[in-house]
């Protein structure tokens, strides 16, 4: 799964959220030789009803940690079928 350097000197370090990116971080960092401590502001974590739209650059990452089977079962499609852009008013623009 990883395949990046092993740190010569570890080191601990604080991450501050527990969001996508901040896991990533700490996955990363955790996997290359460090100690990660992560806080977040949230009492615990759960859907927020959002959705996520992958780059290709993360999606890449996923498929290198060995998750690429796992993503493919629960995203949509790998294509975008419709692209609807809204007014803050709500209504549709495009």
């Amino acid at each position: 799964m990883f395949e990046g350097r092993k740190a010569v000197v570890q080191l601990h370090i604080v991450i501050v959220g527990a969001g996508i990116g901040g896991l990533s971080a700490a996955y990363c960092l955790v996997q290359a030789g460090h100690r990660i401590t992560v806080v977040e502001r949230a009492k615990e974590l759960k859907e927020i009803g959002a959705g996520i739209q992958l780059t290709p650059n993360s999606t890449r990452l996923l498929m290198r940690w060995g998750l690429g089977r796992k993503l493919e079962e629960i995203a949509g499609s790998d294509r975008c079928e419709a692209t609807l852009i809204f007014r803050y008013t709500g209504n549709l623009l495009l």
